[in-house]
């Protein structure tokens, strides 16, 4: 058991034993309450962001070269087509529009300003889960339970990587937000929520699938057809801006060469479902488990949607269809390359986000006696501190190895020129663009790696010059 572990546990025993032995009693008795609820979500929190700052480390991995720092060498007359462009089947605006930031304040990009940036997103996300505890009058003594679960380092490589970060959190973040925007089912509103979908739709692909969602939302809904004072402008008015985003969006799309075909799926049912399974499951650190699991999810959301759930809390039941559209979006573009890559980190914020949906809708279903009693409560806030200290055991080693493994391949490319955290088939062109950022300022390797960076662009500009 490693200290973390040990300050979770630490940190909740006294939410379990208000849970437990908790009365209605006088005011000072629910201050008192109220205090240890707010120190638990504090404190989850507080570790969370702890870890990030331990292991964060300003050197680029994986698509942080073709997506940051390619981005940002590019001449200042191209920046704008380069900011729109896409990086896989991505438009990642608002990652690149962070390193501009970034390179503003602190004059060049700092990797560790930008995974900050996006994991912010989760404590956003957290306020809109404690915002819908409270419009569905549900008792703010769950939300210690459900931060745990929003922060469950499952998604560990999102936790440290900057493009993995921004981009997967603030998709989930802006979806999430304006969903609950239109569900207000004013103008205003749903101006707001075509907006914060325009916002997600720029920051990863899936944000794209909110605008089905809306649609599908009001024709299965009719009181939003004689929302806004009589007016049928809501289902035209996100047509509309669906269908001119959807034509920007994907002008100039073409697949990735790297990438399986759609056909693959198709043609290989058996992995693809394993593929969604997987997907679906992928919050649970127990791969025997996962299939079983992902059933049992879906079978309770087919009793939800039979229950007419969707008219119950359509701002839940439709991020759950999202959450569920980006896991079958992912086994027709990746299934490809094995059912193995349904369970990579970085994928599991939208299964944890699925689960979720699913305790939310669980906890509003239950009856009264139940859901008010003690047990229920300390057995659903003992099974989240379980579950985040196991998983939590499993990604300290495996975030001290990659942060290890950053420093000492970027010190191998200072000495050798190569060694890159990048696929070894395409290294070259990551030790092209880092040496340009160096050469060009928008980039400085940090001062605890061994060589100077810039000594190793002029030699590299030197070599060129000879061979011309």
């Amino acid at each position: 058991m490693n200290v973390y572990q040990i300050v979770i546990i630490l940190m909740n025993i006294p939410v379990l034993l208000y849970l437990l032995l908790r009365r209605t009693g006088p005011g000072s008795q629910r201050r008192l309450a109220h205090w240890t609820v707010l120190l638990s979500i504090l404190g989850t929190i507080t570790v969370f962001y702890y870890l990030v700052y331990r292991f964060a480390v300003n050197i680029p991995a994986w698509d942080d070269f073709d997506s940051i720092l390619a981005y940002l060498n590019a001449a200042p007359g191209d920046k704008l087509q380069h900011l729109f462009s896409f990086h896989n089947e991505h438009r990642i605006v608002l990652t690149r529009l962070a390193a501009d930031l970034s390179v503003s304040l602190m004059g060049s990009v700092d990797f560790r300003f930008l995974i900050a940036v996006g994991n912010s997103a989760l404590v956003a996300v957290v306020l809109m889960w404690a915002g819908l505890l409270q419009s569905r009058r549900l008792s703010g003594s769950f939300m210690p339970a459900l931060v745990l679960l929003i922060m469950l380092p499952s998604s560990w490589t999102n936790m440290i990587w900057a493009t993995g970060a921004v981009q997967n959190y603030f998709v989930l973040l802006f979806v999430l937000l304006s969903f609950i925007l239109f569900n207000r089912r004013t103008a205003i509103s749903a101006g707001s929520a075509l907006f914060f979908l325009i916002l997600a739709t720029i920051s990863s692909a899936p944000g794209w699938f909110g605008f089905l969602i809306l649609i599908v939302w009001i024709v299965f809904s009719p009181p939003f057809r004689e929302a806004a004072g009589g007016s049928r402008w809501f289902f035209w008015a996100v047509l509309t801006v669906f269908s001119v985003t959807t034509a920007l969006y994907f002008t100039g799309y073409h697949k990735p060469e790297s990438h399986p075909e759609i056909i693959y799926a198709l043609q290989h049912p058996v992995v693809a479902v394993k593929y969604f399974l997987s997907f679906m499951g992928g919050w649970l650190p127990f791969k025997p488990w996962l299939y079983i699991v992902s059933i049992l999810e879906g079978a309770f959301w087919f009793y939800l949607l039979f229950r007419r759930y969707d008219r119950r809390n359509p701002v839940v039941f439709y991020f759950m269809l999202f959450v569920v559209m980006n896991a079958a979006a992912a086994v027709l573009t990746r299934s490809g390359f094995g059912v193995a890559q349904a369970i990579e980190p970085r994928y599991r914020i939208v299964p944890v986000m699925g689960l979720i949906c699913t305790v939310f809708a669980f906890i509003e279903i239950l009856p009264d006696t139940i859901r008010r009693g003690r047990f229920f409560g300390a057995a659903l806030h003992g099974a989240a501190v379980l579950l985040y200290c196991i998983i939590l055991g499993g990604v300290i080693p495996r975030l001290q190895n990659h942060r290890q493994a950053l420093v000492d391949k970027m010190e191998g490319w200072q000495t050798t020129g190569h060694g890159l955290y990048y696929p070894e088939a395409k290294a070259a062109n990551a030790e092209r663009i880092i040496t340009e950022a160096v050469g060009n300022g928008v980039y400085m390797v940090p001062d605890y790696i061994t060589a100077g960076g810039k000594e190793l662009y002029k030699a590299g500009q030197e070599e060129s010059g000879a061979e011309k």
